[in-house]
């Protein structure tokens, strides 16, 4: 029930936000890849619990609709988990997002929210078996970009959770470049 309440206040701010008048920005495609620095996948297993080491990555495509609205194709190897006595636990996510950004006159900074839908699968091996687990449902994240120029900027971007899955378990802290394609 919480999260499906966090999801409503979301959608409300974001319908809100995308009402406003913002600050031009040119539309187009634009190339996203992060570092998935801190992760937490509660559908991934025991091995995941344990105490873990790996690293992870995003990349995605996006593409700028409106000075407000992005969306966003996305797809995560998140953590190899491995440990030592447990085993290893590896994780696939895929996610389509809409993003609304807060945009200002003459600033650098956009804060954004983040609202989509994933699809995660993981597999977890044992010392006694083989686990695969798949994953579904609706995460909302926020995030910071930090616009260089026109074409290039670093984002930071925390997904406290999601609604729907399973296990309300997709938590995870990015940071990243994003590059727009175009011709200027």
């Amino acid at each position: 029930m919480k999260n499906f309440i966090v999801a409503n206040i979301m959608i409300c701010i974001m319908s809100g936000v995308i009402t406003q008048a913002q600050a031009q920005v040119e539309s187009g495609m634009y190339l996203g890849v992060n570092a998935v620095l801190e992760s937490d996948f509660e559908f991934a297993g025991e091995v995941n619990d344990q105490q873990e080491k790996g690293s992870g990555f995003n990349i995605g495509l996006g593409y700028v609709y409106s000075d407000v609205v992005s969306f966003e194709l996305a797809y995560t190897e998140a953590n190899n988990y491995e440990n030592e006595v447990v085993g290893t636990s590896k994780v696939d996510i895929w996610e389509l997002d809409m993003l609304v950004h807060q945009r200002f006159d003459d600033m650098a900074l956009a804060p954004f929210v983040r609202l989509g839908f994933y699809q995660a699968n993981s597999q977890e091996d044992t010392m006694f078996n083989r686990n695969k687990m798949t994953d579904e449902g609706v995460l909302y994240a926020i995030g910071l970009d930090y616009n260089f120029d026109r074409h290039r900027a670093v984002r930071i971007d925390y997904t406290p959770g999601s609604t729907d899955g399973d296990n309300d378990g997709l938590n995870r802290i990015m940071v990243g470049l994003i590059v727009h394609l175009g011709d200027d």
